[in-house]
């Protein structure tokens, strides 16, 4: 999933790379835990409903390097590893990436501040190997680069990004802690009626239901345009499936999604128990190989409607 934003990741690796590449070679290599995993993602559907999650590091190492498996390459720079380490206080981003010929470990060290708008990284130390950079070198860096992005010495990230609302974060060694309220799904939501009561002939209540309608139309082809994403993701992930009896599973979603196109009132919760059915066919290695094509394909958003409703 490419997001905006995620510019700065690759931006803050190459100027922390090309400015410690002579005594690159003396640094002790990070041991990388290099294990794949989904589980966190089926962890925090299952979480949604409390509206607070507990990970490990393990279950996010897990995610990062399922997620590298098909997305290391950011800009001009390819992530070939990544791994977190957390703390009581803070939490570091250890990678080892790889700039045109280079390759190097890089770390960045920080805490977690929220607003109501905005996530904020405090970085207190920025690595190459063993060298520490400069925050005011990195910082005056990246107001030059993207500085609708950066607030002082902090990097921030819009909440609305996320698939949730996130609204507290918590640090153990080892594992991090995060409450947040749910957002609507905007695939897989109730549509609403665009039903008007008695006219009331009024400039307010006229200028009220316009807005409504406009809303409604607006949601309405934002809904369409995120269906024809999903499935055009839906037909890579076809394509990279072998067994018959998991192509079976994204043809029955990408019917009930031409259905919600042809009819935006369709009432797409009929077909979950058919999903769920092939799904449930599958033998335990091959759930695990149906999932992992299914995420090198999707883009996390929409893999989060998919399984927030289909639960695989």
């Amino acid at each position: 999933m490419k997001k905006k934003w995620l510019i700065l990741t690759p931006l803050l690796l190459i100027i922390l790379l090309l400015i410690s590449l002579p005594i690159l070679a003396v640094s002790k290599p990070y041991s990388f835990d290099e294990r794949k995993s989904t589980d966190l993602m089926t962890k925090f559907i299952k979480s949604e409903k409390l509206g607070t999650i507990t990970a490990t590091e393990d279950d996010i190492n897990g995610f990062i390097n399922t997620y590298l498996e098909r997305h290391k390459n950011l800009s001009k720079i390819s992530i070939e590893k990544a791994n977190i380490k957390i703390g009581s206080d803070d939490i570091e981003l250890i990678a080892q990436i790889l700039y045109q010929k280079y390759r190097a470990q890089v770390s960045i060290k920080g805490s977690f501040e929220i607003d109501n708008e905005y996530i904020y990284l405090n970085p207190s130390s920025f690595k190459v190997g063993r060298l520490n950079v400069p925050k005011s070198l990195v910082f005056n860096f990246l107001k030059d680069k993207q500085n609708d992005y950066i607030k002082g010495e902090k990097i921030k990230f819009p909440k609305e990004k996320f698939h949730v609302n996130i609204t507290e974060i918590y640090l153990e060694p080892k594992q991090i802690t995060v409450n947040f309220t749910k957002r609507e799904n905007l695939i897989f939501s109730k549509q609403e009626e665009n039903n008007q009561k008695s006219p009331q002939n009024t400039t307010q209540s006229q200028t009220k239901t316009q807005k409504q309608t406009n809303t409604t139309t607006q949601n309405s082809n934002k809904r369409i345009v995120l269906i024809n994403k999903l499935n055009s993701q839906l037909d890579k992930t076809l394509s990279n499936l072998k067994l018959k009896e998991q192509k079976q599973i994204i043809y029955q979603i990408q019917n009930t999604l031409n259905s919600m196109t042809k009819t935006s009132k369709y009432d797409y919760t009929k077909d979950i128990p058919k999903v769920k059915a092939l799904y449930n066919k599958l033998t335990p290695q091959q759930k695990e190989e149906f999932k992992q094509v299914l995420f090198n394909n999707v883009s996390i958003d929409l893999l989060f409607e998919l399984k927030s409703v289909y639960g695989m």
